[in-house]
């Protein structure tokens, strides 16, 4: 059970007259039921990525804080994360997927009462982007080579044939595939080609980030 709580000390100030003890101030008369100073709001998140649900609410401690989703109460595990520090009240989720898409709602309550907010969580297919320096290079291949030996490095690591990478060589274009994208394949990717008389390369920077992914993707070699 996702459930938070801070604590006062109540405090009671009494005096006693002639053996009658006189009740004066409580803290429990003047307990501030909560209150929602600010509220959930439509999120947006990233497969594979993480969402933070956040709101701020005011009122007398102890406050107790429950987290729902779609009307079902959301337990303590590795994928959420609830605290309640200085009166904001955190949902964090990760490893983000299309079933965590729901409304959320955060209920605090203390002594004087109950209150509730809710708030949309999207969750979105990771999407391409990829800068491509004006004017695209080409590798001029000597006449006397069919084949011009390329090499493909992702931040100085070499890319090899196999699994999710595909390289070619068609017209004096380089070109990688990556056949499927994720987070971990944000970086520069440097081509090179080389030969008896020297070498040269080209570099270009991926990022994915955000909606709708495409099976493949073919990065041309790109001036540095």
């Amino acid at each position: 059970m996702c459930i938070l709580e801070f604590k006062m000390a109540e405090l009671h100030l009494t005096v006693n007259i002639a053996s009658h003890s006189f009740f004066l101030l409580s803290m429990l008369d003047q307990i501030i039921p909560p209150s929602f100073t600010r509220k959930l709001k439509k999120t947006e998140g990233i497969k594979g990525s993480f969402a933070h649900l956040e709101c701020l609410v005011s009122g007398s401690l102890p406050i107790t804080i429950q987290w729902y989703k779609d009307e079902k109460e959301i337990q303590t595990d590795e994928k959420h994360k609830c605290t309640f520090f200085e009166n904001v009240a955190f949902l964090e989720i990760s490893n983000l997927n299309s079933k965590d898409s729901g409304n959320y709602t955060c209920i605090a309550k203390n002594k004087a009462g109950t209150v509730q907010c809710s708030g949309i969580l999207f969750i979105s297919q990771a999407y391409i982007y990829f800068s491509l320096p004006e004017p695209p290079c080409l590798i001029e291949k000597p006449e006397s080579m069919n084949v011009l030996p390329v090499t493909w490095y992702k931040h100085d690591t070499k890319v090899t044939d196999g699994g999710n990478y595909r390289t070619s060589f068609v017209d004096s274009v380089a070109v990688l595939e990556l056949h499927s994208t994720s987070f971990d394949d944000d970086g520069v990717y440097t081509c090179e080609a080389q030969n008896d008389a020297g070498s040269v390369s080209c570099s270009t920077t991926l990022t994915v980030k955000g909606h709708g992914t495409p099976n493949i993707l073919a990065l041309k070699n790109l001036p540095s």
